[in-house]
């Protein structure tokens, strides 16, 4: 073959080869796995509050996804245009819902009881409280007798006959409770003229109690505070939006202002906020502005289905004196709350009576008792 031939055919030989390999596909060549640079698994992060201590029972679920918690600044409340309200006749309400209307009872006070699947209510005009099951449950305004019977203002009836009318249970997940022992530090609260006993140490007290007899339960129980320091209400709210709870309940007790004049008051309060539209039945000399809505707003049914749950247990465990499930706008460490929220007023320390209990570990175990098991009842 001459030489120049002998060099084409070289070439030629070649530039083939170069062409097959240029058509092979990227899903035939072998590819060599890089390996990830190995990072260990993140921990999960805790917050550290000096004040609280999280408690957690000993078979509680697992906790959830952690996730950004809510702005924790103190939403301002806004002023709401009041809906289409005025006075019904609860006979004309009950019929349009297929509910027996209320029924008369005969005395020298007009008096109405209505039926519904969960119990009782009791009316009487004129009365700012109704009987809910036999216990004082607050109005906005008082009902009264018209010409085709019982009247009562509608926004009573959705906020207060409404959310009580059908029987209240648990949502599964609702595993979280915030206890908020009332004052602390330099805020003593209340003192016993009779005892001398301080508020603060009998609200942590309480709250010490509840979460030892929630354990085992199920319940994750946390506190605003383990020991005896100040804290604002801001501060206390900003605490229960890190611990994301299902409800919270802050604990206190009672005293007259003129002590020395009353002593015979006393029994037990139970408080949740005020919904848009009614008056509140406390005011202590808070501007009570009936149009404003706070973050609290969102939960009024259910605020007042463990109000009455708790009061409920509460008197049946200590035999306390009824004074009733109120509602009130005044108390800041509720308004801005964003979820379900009540406060207990434990007993009155100006009571000679109730001061003495109240010094006895037995009852305080009652007290107790009594607020851990409105909590675990399901």
């Amino acid at each position: 073959m001459p030489k120049r031939t002998a060099i084409s055919f070289i070439l030629g030989i070649s530039a083939m080869l170069l062409l097959i390999a240029g058509c092979e596909t990227p899903t035939n060549k072998p590819v060599r796995a890089t390996p990830l640079e190995h990072q260990p698994e993140p921990s999960p992060q805790t917050v550290a509050t000096p004040e609280a201590t999280p408690v957690v029972a000993t078979n509680a679920p697992e906790a959830a996804p952690e996730q950004l918690p809510p702005q924790m600044i103190p939403v301002p409340p806004v002023k709401q245009a009041p809906g289409p309200t005025g006075w019904l006749e609860l006979s004309k309400w009950c019929a349009e819902r297929g509910m027996a209307g209320p029924a008369l009872i005969h005395g020298s006070t007009p008096k109405f009881d209505l039926r519904v699947p969960a119990g009782i209510f009791e009316f009487t005009a004129g009365n700012h409280f109704a009987q809910w099951n036999g216990m004082l449950l607050g109005l906005g305004f008082p009902a009264r007798a018209g010409r085709e019977g019982l009247q009562m203002n509608s926004v009573d009836i959705e906020k207060n006959i409404l959310p009580l009318a059908s029987p209240f249970y648990f949502k599964p997940n609702e595993k979280i409770v915030v206890l908020d022992p009332g004052h602390g530090g330099v805020n003593g609260g209340t003192q016993s003229p009779h005892t001398h006993q301080i508020e603060k140490n009998l609200t942590l007290d309480w709250a010490l109690r509840v979460k030892r007899l929630l354990a085992g339960t199920g319940w994750t129980v946390m506190l605003t505070r383990t020991n005896d320091v100040d804290l604002t209400l801001a501060q206390r709210v900003a605490l229960t939006d890190e611990f994301q709870p299902d409800l919270f309940v802050s604990l206190h007790f009672n005293s007259t202002i003129a002590a020395a004049k009353n002593h015979a008051e006393s029994g037990i309060e139970t408080y949740c906020l005020t919904p848009v539209g009614l008056p509140s039945n406390i005011v202590r000399e808070f501007d009570d502005d009936t149009s404003k809505v706070y973050p609290n707003n969102q939960f009024d049914s259910e605020n007042l289905q463990w109000a009455v749950r708790f009061h409920h247990q509460l008197l049946a465990t200590t035999g306390a004196q009824d004074r009733g499930v109120r509602r009130a706008r005044f108390m800041g460490v509720l308004r801005e709350q964003r979820r379900p929220a009540i406060l207990i007023e434990g007993g009155y320390l100006s009571s000679p009576h109730e001061a003495r209990l109240l010094a006895e570990s037995a009852y305080r175990e009652k007290l107790a008792w009594a607020v851990a098991a409105a909590i675990a009842k399901q």
